[in-house]
């Protein structure tokens, strides 16, 4: 398994929200930012080792097992092991996800919220959003002003995922007008959670194939 890393993570889901198309090592160094080429050229030579890449006849690169390499993240970055603001809020997921976007600040919904916007499957009034660190407080007086309260996270419905990397909202995709991760991230998520989760991520990835 190889070595994944918070920078690794925006590279491979980058691949994956380009995996109908070949590219090479400059145009994901130039258009995802903030790479080097030598740490990026390394870390795609071992992703095509481990055979989650091919190189093609005008050699550049393509994807070949997006599968395992959502399996490898959510393995990698579980859900569960997240760093997490939690809350507890009325309503059901729409309502909560119209909270969301009422802010006015940058996120991006993910788990179940986004798998119900992308493919309806689970019930459930939780919603997770990767919000920016470094407006936690704004959400905080946001959230409470809208009717929401903190809470133990056993209660909570409501989750933010405060989080730095700017690829969390940058390759995330707007979606009958709400902001979602990363198709990949949500799949990996999903992953992570198990049981439900696993189901509606194959259902999401059948869907795409």
């Amino acid at each position: 398994m190889i070595k994944l890393t918070e920078k690794r993570q925006g590279v491979v889901l980058w691949i994956l929200e380009n995996r109908e198309r070949q590219w090479s090592i400059h145009e994901l160094c130039t258009k995802f930012g903030g790479l080097t080429y030598p740490s990026t050229y390394d870390f795609v030579n071992q992703l095509l080792k481990a055979g989650y890449l091919m190189k093609t006849k005008s050699r550049r690169f393509m994807l070949t097992n997006a599968h395992a390499l959502v399996q490898q993240l959510a393995y990698t970055f579980p859900l569960r092991s997240k760093e997490k603001e939690c809350f507890f809020a009325g309503g059901d997921m729409a309502g909560k996800m119209k909270m969301l976007k009422r802010t006015g600040l940058d996120y991006s919904a993910t788990a179940f919220a986004a798998g119900e916007v992308i493919h309806p499957y689970v019930k459930t009034e939780k919603v997770h959003a990767y919000v920016r660190k470094g407006e936690l407080g704004k959400w905080k007086k946001q959230l409470v002003r809208m009717g929401a309260r903190p809470a133990f996270e056993d209660e909570a419905n409501l989750f933010l995922l405060p989080v730095g990397e700017e690829y969390y909202f940058s390759l995330s995709r707007q979606v009958h007008g709400l902001r979602l991760a990363q198709r990949g991230l949500v799949l990996a998520d999903l992953v992570s959670i198990g049981g439900l989760g696993e189901e509606q991520a194959r259902m999401i990835e059948g869907a795409v194939k």
